[in-house]
C-alpha cells in the first residue's frame, strides 16, 4: 500500500488541474546530491514551482487585521487556489524583526503562529516551502528584532550582528510547529532554507569576508543537526564565495521588465526572457540552483510566465517562486506591492499563464535549451505569443490557455483536463473569468466557473487598501462545449442543487460555481464529484459603474484616434464617446461598441485631431441615469465642475520658508531641505538625505498651506513631484488640519516630473488621528516626509526628491490629449521619459539634471573597476511610437542631443532593436559641451556580437525604422580602457527620430 501511495504522489506532483481532494500531503524529504536536489525516496530530481506569500507578516498581516479578517481563513482560501493553479511551492522571507528580540532570540507570537499555520495548510495540500529566516526588511508596526540595530551592510559584516543571526537561526530551525508537531529542521515539507534575503555589503567587501559570513550562518543551522539543503542568495554577486562555502546552492532573482514602472507595460518582453545564462556560471562550482523571486512586473497580460519557467529550466533551476501572490481579500486593491499582481480571481489570465508555467517547469528537462526568440516561443507542448496575449499547452490529454485561441487539440476525444479564459475550438465563452473542465468519469466532466473580473484602473499605479483596482460580477453567460465525450445534448447538474438542464447543441447557461456535465447514457460518477466549493468573492454588481481609460501621452494630427476603454457595470450599458478639438466649442458624439466583455472601442475622427489638444469624455447610461467620466459625475455636475478653477494648497517660490531637515537614529548621516530654482522661473522644495538608519529613521518638513474657501467643490489632490535618486520611489504627503488631525498618502515618484492625482477619499489617517475623514477646509499645513519605512533595504542609500506644488482640483470633466503635427520630430527618449530600465553596474545612478534647454537625463558611475563592467539603460518604445504607426518608414535619421557628464567619458553606445530582436548600433562621440549628432540609418551597423535572430545581418540587410521596438544605451570599461578607474557619466537632453 505504501508503494502504491508513493507512485500516486509521483504521478500527481506535476498535475496542475487536480483539486484539493486529489493531493496527498507534502511528506517527502529533499536532499542535495552533488549539486542536484533529489527526492530521498526515489533519487529523482526535484522540481517545485510556486509563489511568495505573506499574510503572516508585515503589511499583509496589518491590512488583514485592519479589515477585521481572519488570517487563518484567508490562508485556507488562498491555499485552495494554489492547488488549482498547480502551485507546489511557497517561499517566504520571514520578517525576522517581527519574531525576534535584539539579541536574536526567537519570539513566539501571532506572526510565528500564523507561519506555523500556513506551513501546516501547505503541507496538507502537497505544497512544499523554502524559508528564508532573515529578511531584514522594515516592519510596519513596532518591533524589537535584531535587524533594528543594524543596517543591511552591517548585518553581513558586523561581528555582533553575526552572533545575533546565528542565535536566531539556531532557534528558528529548532522551533516546533504547533500544528504539525515537528521542528522546522525536521519537517520534510520544508524543502530548504535560504539563509538571508538579498544581502548587501559595505563597499569593497571581499569574497573571503562573504565566505566567512555564509559559513557562519550555515554552520549555525548545521550545528542543530539539521541536514536540509541550505541556499545563499547570490543577487549581489560573490559567486566564488558561494561556490567555496558549505551552502548547497545559490538562489537567483529575475525581474526582466524592471520594477515599479508606476503603470502597466505593454511591450513584447519575450526577447528578454529567452535565456538566463548567469545560472549556468562556472563560478558557482556545480551548486544547486533555485529562484527565490521572479516576476514579469507591471505586465498584465498572460503570456510571460511559461517563457520564464522554460528559461529557468534551461538555466538549471529546481525551484522557482514568483513574487508575490495577492491574498483574495487584498487582491481587489492589489495592496502590498504595486508592481506585482497575481491572483486566481482578480488576474485570471495571468493565473492561467502561471498554471501553464508550473506545468512546463515540472515537465521540461533541466539544462535543455530552446533557441532564441521567436523560435523559443514553441517548446514541447507549449506555445507563447505576445501578439495574442497567450500562453497555452496543447497535448493529447490537456488543453490549457490563458486567452482566446484558435489552436486545436490533436485528439479531442482523449482530452481529460481543460483550463481556460475566453474561447477556443472546444469551449466558446464570452465571460471574463477562469474556468476548468476535469473529466471525472467516461461521459462525465466537472465544470468550475469563476466570476467575471474587470479591472477598473491601472493595478500597477499607486495602491492602497480601499483603492479599488478590480471588481467581480456574477453573471449568467452562455457556454458552448464541443467535446466528443459529452456529445451535444448533455445534462448539466449544479453542485448547489436544483433541477438539471439539458444542453442544446452543446450550449448551456452557467454562472459562477461547480457543475457536473453528463452525457445522457453515462452513469453519474460515484463519490463527491463536486469536492469542496471553490472560494469566490461576492458579486460587486451593486457598485456604481467605473470607466478605465488610459489616454495616450500624445497623438498625431490628421489621423483617426482609436479609443479603447473598460466599462465596469453589471450589465451591458449604452456607452457614448464625446469629443472636441481645442478650437471647437461644441462636443460631438459617437457610440462605443463592445468588442469583448466590458471592453469598448470607438475612434475620434481625423477631422477633430488638430495640433494642440483634443478633449474627450465618456457617458454611461444605466437604469438610474447617466454618468459622465473621467470622474463618474452627473451631466449637471459636469457643467458645474467646468467652472471651478484648481486651488493651490502650496506652491514653492523664492521666498518659501522651509524648516531645517533632521534625520533621526542615523549617526553620521545628514539631510537638507531647501528651495531649488527650476527652469522657467519655477521653484520646488528639494529634500535630500545621505541615507537613513533602521526604522524609525525618517525626515520631513511642514509647510504652510492655504485652505480653500469652498472645500466641497474639490475631490482630488494633485501632487507635482519628482525623484532625484533612482532608489527614492515614494514620499509621504500629509494634509495637517488646524485641529492636529492629519491625513496622507504615499505618493509614488518617477524620475521625471509627474502630476500624481489622489482622490481625497483615498487619504488615510496619519499619526494619532482619530477622525474618519479629512476636513479639506481646515488644512493648515502640508507635511512632506521620507524615511526608512518607504525604502526598505535601500534606505541606507542617498535619497532625494522635489515637490513643486500641491493643488486641489474639482471632478475632472474630460481627458486631455496633446496633438502633435505629423511632421514633428518623434521623441524616443527625453528627461521626462517613463519606463527606463537601468542594468549592469551596481553603483549606477540615474538622475535628472539641468540641461542647456530644460531637463536632462544623467546616468553616472563612480568607476569601472572590472574590465567587463558596463552600465546600460533601456527603454521599450512600442507604446511611445504607437501614435506614429504607419509613419515611421518616412523617418530618415536619429537626432541625439547629449554630452559627457565627466571628463573621461568620450562616447556612449546606442543600439536600436527591431521587433524580432535584430540589433543595429553605433558609438556616439561625446564632449563636455552639448552636441547635436545626426545619425542616418545607413550609419548604423548590425551588432552581430549581440543575440540576434537567425538570418538577420546578412549583406543587403538594413535597419527598418517602422519595426523599431526598443532603444538601449550603454557605456563601460571597453569604451574607456585607459580611464576605467575614473568617474563616468552620460547626460542626454533628448533623442528624436527625424
Amino acid at each position: 500500500m505504501r508503494d502504491f501511495a508513493l507512485v500516486l504522489v509521483l504521478c500527481l506532483a506535476p498535475v496542475v488541474w487536480a483539486h484539493a481532494a486529489a493531493r496527498l500531503p507534502a511528506d517527502r524529504t529533499v536532499l542535495c546530491d552533488s549539486g542536484v536536489l533529489k527526492w530521498k525516496d526515489t533519487g529523482q530530481e526535484v522540481a517545485l514551482f510556486g509563489v511568495n506569500y505573506y499574510p503572516p507578516f508585515s503589511e499583509n498581516y496589518q491590512d488583514l487585521k485592519l479589515m477585521r479578517l481572519d488570517p487563518e481563513k484567508v490562508i485556507r482560501d488562498d491555499v485552495s487556489h494554489f492547488v488549482r493553479m498547480g502551485i507546489d511551492l511557497v517561499r517566504l522571507h520571514v520578517w525576522d524583526r517581527e519574531i525576534s528580540d535584539r539579541e536574536g532570540n526567537l519570539i513566539d507570537n501571532d506572526h510565528l503562529r500564523l507561519l506555523d499555520y500556513l506551513l501546516d495548510q501547505c503541507k496538507r495540500n502537497g505544497i512544499y516551502a523554502v524559508l528564508t529566516p532573515i529578511a531584514w526588511w522594515q516592519a510596519p508596526g513596532p518591533s524589537d528584532g535584531f535587524s533594528n540595530s543594524y543596517t543591511m551592510p552591517q548585518t553581513t559584516t558586523d561581528p555582533q550582528a553575526r552572533l545575533a543571526q546565528q542565535r536566531y537561526l539556531a532557534q528558528f530551525v529548532q522551533h516546533r510547529n504547533r500544528y504539525i508537531g515537528r521542528t522546522y529542521g525536521e519537517e520534510p515539507s520544508i524543502a530548504a532554507f535560504e539563509l538571508i534575503n538579498e544581502p548587501l555589503y559595505p563597499p569593497n567587501t571581499t569574497d573571503t569576508a562573504v565566505l566567512a559570513y555564509i559559513d557562519a550562518l550555515a554552520g549555525a543551522i548545521r550545528d542543530t543537526g539539521c541536514v536540509k539543503p541550505i541556499f545563499y542568495n547570490g543577487w549581489e554577486g560573490h559567486m566564488a564565495a558561494v561556490a567555496r562555502s558549505i551552502a548547497d546552492g545559490s538562489t537567483f532573482s529575475w525581474y526582466p521588465t524592471g520594477l515599479v514602472s508606476g503603470h502597466a507595460l505593454h511591450s513584447n518582453f519575450l526577447p528578454r526572457v529567452q535565456d538566463f545564462p548567469s545560472m549556468r556560471s562556472p563560478a558557482l562550482g556545480g551548486k544547486a540552483i533555485g529562484v527565490y523571486e521572479f516576476d514579469a512586473a507591471d505586465v498584465g497580460e498572460g503570456y510571460m510566465y511559461p517563457a520564464m519557467a522554460r528559461s529557468f529550466r534551461t538555466g538549471g533551476a529546481q525551484f522557482a517562486a514568483q513574487f508575490q501572490y495577492d491574498s483574495l481579500p487584498l487582491a481587489r486593491f492589489n495592496a502590498g506591492w504595486q508592481t506585482h499582481y497575481l491572483n486566481l480571481v482578480y488576474t485570471p489570465q495571468k493565473a492561467l499563464s502561471f498554471l501553464i508555467a508550473s506545468d512546463a517547469f515540472h515537465h521540461l528537462p533541466r539544462l535543455k535549451g530552446y533557441g532564441s526568440y521567436p523560435e523559443s516561443s514553441r517548446f514541447g507542448d507549449y506555445r507563447i505569443s505576445y501578439e495574442e496575449a497567450l500562453s497555452e499547452k496543447v497535448s493529447d490529454k490537456e488543453f490549457l490557455y490563458s486567452n482566446s485561441t484558435t489552436s486545436r487539440p490533436p485528439e479531442p476525444d482523449r482530452l481529460e483536463h481543460i483550463a481556460g479564459y475566453g474561447s477556443s475550438p472546444v469551449v466558446d465563452y464570452k465571460g471574463a473569468g477562469a474556468y476548468f473542465l476535469d473529466r471525472v468519469a467516461p461521459g462525465a466532466w466537472r465544470l468550475e466557473v469563476y466570476p467575471d473580473c474587470v479591472w477598473v484602473r491601472d493595478p500597477f499605479g499607486p495602491t492602497a487598501v480601499g483603492r479599488e483596482v478590480a471588481r467581480t460580477y456574477w453573471r449568467s453567460r452562455r457556454m458552448r462545449i464541443s467535446l466528443p465525450d459529452l456529445g451535444s445534448n448533455f445534462q448539466l447538474i449544479s453542485a448547489r442543487g436544483g433541477a438539471s438542464t439539458t444542453a442544446r447543441q452543446g450550449a448551456i447557461d452557467v454562472e459562477p460555481g461547480v457543475f457536473l456535465l453528463r452525457r445522457r447514457d453515462a452513469a453519474v460518477p460515484g463519490g463527491d464529484w463536486a469536492g469542496a466549493p471553490p472560494v469566490m468573492p461576492a458579486d460587486q454588481g451593486d457598485l456604481p459603474p467605473a470607466v478605465w481609460y488610459e489616454p495616450p501621452a500624445r497623438c498625431v494630427s490628421g489621423r483617426d484616434l482609436p479609443v479603447k476603454l473598460i466599462v465596469a457595470a453589471p450589465g451591458d450599458p449604452k456607452v457614448t464617446l464625446h469629443y472636441r478639438s481645442a478650437a471647437a466649442a461644441d462636443w460631438q458624439s459617437a457610440d462605443l461598441r463592445q468588442d469583448a466583455p466590458y471592453h469598448y472601442v470607438a475612434s475620434i475622427p481625423a477631422s477633430a485631431i488638430h495640433p494642440g489638444n483634443v478633449f474627450c469624455r465618456v457617458s454611461v447610461s444605466i437604469p438610474h441615469g447617466t454618468l459622465s467620466f473621467p470622474d463618474g459625475i452627473s451631466e449637471e455636475e459636469v457643467s458645474a465642475a467646468s467652472t471651478v478653477p484648481a486651488h493651490v494648497l502650496f506652491a514653492a517660490g523664492p521666498q518659501t520658508n522651509v524648516p531645517d531637515l533632521e534625520i533621526g537614529s542615523a549617526p553620521g548621516q545628514t539631510g537638507k531641505a531647501e528651495v531649488a530654482a527650476l527652469p522657467g522661473e519655477r521653484y520646488a522644495v528639494r529634500m535630500t538625505a545621505t541615507g537613513f538608519g533602521p526604522t524609525p529613521s525618517a525626515a520631513g518638513v511642514r509647510l504652510k498651506a492655504d485652505p480653500p474657501a469652498s472645500p466641497a467643490s474639490y475631490d482630488t489632490l494633485v501632487v507635482r513631484a519628482r525623484s532625484l535618486r533612482v532608489d527614492t520611489s515614494k514620499v509621504e504627503v500629509g494634509l495637517v488640519q488646524d485641529n492636529g488631525q492629519a491625513f496622507g498618502f504615499e505618493v509614488s515618484l518617477e524620475r521625471s516630473w509627474q502630476d500624481v492625482r489622489i482622490p481625497i477619499g483615498s487619504l488615510h489617517p496619519l499619526w494619532q488621528t482619530t477622525a474618519a475623514k479629512p476636513e479639506v477646509g481646515r488644512i493648515s499645513e502640508i507635511s512632506l516626509a521620507f524615511g526608512a519605512w518607504l525604502y526598505g533595504g535601500f534606505s541606507g542609500r542617498p535619497h532625494g526628491l522635489e515637490v513643486e506644488r500641491i493643488t486641489l482640483e474639482p471632478p475632472a470633466v474630460s481627458w486631455i490629449i496633446p496633438v502633435l503635427a505629423a511632421q514633428d520630430p518623434i521623441p524616443v527618449l527625453t528627461a521626462l521619459t517613463k519606463g527606463i530600465v537601468l542594468t549592469g553596474h551596481e553603483g549606477a545612478v540615474l538622475s535628472i539634471v539641468e540641461g542647456s534647454d530644460g531637463s536632462a537625463l544623467r546616468v553616472a558611475v563612480s568607476d569601472f573597476a572590472e574590465p567587463t563592467t558596463a552600465v546600460s539603460f533601456h527603454r521599450d518604445l512600442q507604446d511611445a511610437l504607437g501614435p506614429w504607426s504607419g509613419l515611421l518608414s518616412n523617418r530618415r535619421s536619429l537626432h541625439v542631443r547629449a554630452r559627457a557628464g565627466e571628463p573621461g567619458t568620450s562616447a556612449v553606445e546606442l543600439v536600436l532593436l527591431e521587433d524580432d530582436g535584430a540589433p543595429w548600433g553605433i558609438n556616439v562621440p561625446l564632449t563636455d559641451a552639448w552636441t547635436d549628432t545626426k545619425i542616418p540609418w545607413g550609419d548604423l551597423r548590425f551588432f552581430a556580437h549581440w543575440d540576434h535572430p537567425a538570418g538577420r545581418g546578412s549583406p543587403g540587410d538594413r535597419f527598418h525604422p517602422d519595426r523599431l521596438q526598443s532603444i538601449n544605451l550603454c557605456f563601460g570599461a571597453w569604451l574607456f580602457p585607459d580611464r576605467v578607474k575614473d568617474r563616468h557619466a552620460v547626460e542626454i537632453e533628448g533623442i528624436w527620430m527625424e
